[in-house]
């Protein structure tokens, strides 16, 4: 897949600042100062996940969007759960978007089942056994109650892992509040992708002709 380079750069500086700052997922990950770290690492990235969506024009650059910030998406559990998952998660979360990138967007069931995977290695991720069982109970439930609903998916199996990961622990309101706020905004960027496909999608059918402008 043929990307340009006003989309894939501000897609691939969440993964160079994974790069940057492994010492402190090392140091950190799965305590308390790692959840902290999550929560603000996330919002940096944030702006530049907004900047891949606005700046995607074509087919192809969208449905790279699409399949990159559901992925993008646990960047907060790279650092929020223990080692060695979250080294794990933080190595599927470089290569699978530049993979992407390098050759062809995940179709929808691949990105539910990449989604489904990453969740689960966040709940293998939790402090203890129960929460871990807790989490990957209610993410496959999550998952079935949903099927071909990514979206959706997305945000309440977030949402149930940075509350099992959070619970452990005595995690300032601001903190916790960022990292909801990073969840929500991903789904929020996701769903208007969605809609940014269709719309693109409707105009190819209605002007074939013009459609690679």
């Amino acid at each position: 897949m043929r990307v340009s380079m006003r989309v894939s750069l501000p897609l691939v500086f969440p993964a160079l600042l994974v790069i940057s700052t492994f010492q402190i997922i090392i140091e950190v990950s799965g305590s308390e100062d790692g959840i902290a770290a999550g929560a603000l690492f996330s919002v940096v990235i944030l702006p530049f996940l907004f900047a891949g969506y606005y700046l995607a024009r074509d087919a192809e650059e969208i449905k790279l969007v699409r399949s990159v910030l559901p992925v993008l998406g646990f960047y907060p559990f790279i650092y929020a759960i223990k080692s060695p998952f979250s080294w794990i998660l933080a190595g599927l979360v470089i290569l699978i978007p530049v993979l992407s990138m390098r050759y062809t967007g995940f179709g929808g069931d691949r990105t539910e089942f990449i989604v489904f995977a990453l969740s689960v290695l966040a709940c293998l991720g939790m402090p203890d056994r129960d929460l871990s069982a807790v989490g990957i109970i209610l993410v496959s439930l999550v998952f079935y109650a949903s099927r071909k609903r990514l979206e959706l998916q997305y945000i309440v199996s977030y949402g149930i892992l940075w509350v099992l990961v959070s619970s452990t622990h005595k995690i300032d309101p601001f903190v916790f509040g960022m990292g909801i706020i990073f969840g929500l905004a991903v789904f929020v960027i996701f769903h208007y992708s969605l809609r940014k496909a269709l719309e693109r999608t409707s105009a190819s059918q209605q002007n074939p002709a013009g459609s690679d402008r």
